[in-house]
């Protein structure tokens, strides 16, 4: 416009379509929070998953190393009295 107002009626129709882009953008970002809020709890929920799955080969290698032990110590055992 070349330092001409805008008429009154343009203002008002570029108000309202500011207005209604930042509610567009307002609903976008709570949209965007609520996917992200969707995401941790899946990613907490893995990590939950993956540490209960940890702890249970954690109870099953000390159940393998008593078994061998108990193995060990008993063929040693059996040794020492096959020999005396």
């Amino acid at each position: 416009m070349d330092g001409q107002m805008a008429p009154k009626g343009k203002k008002n129709d570029d108000k309202a379509e500011c207005e209604q882009r930042w509610l567009l953008l307002e609903e976008r970002q709570t949209r965007l929070i609520a996917d992200v809020s969707d995401i941790k709890r899946a990613v907490n929920f893995l990590i939950k998953g993956f540490e209960n799955h940890l702890e249970h080969h954690r109870k099953l290698a000390w159940a393998l190393l008593f078994t061998a032990l108990s193995a060990l110590s008993t063929l040693i055992v059996s040794l020492i009295l096959k020999f005396v």
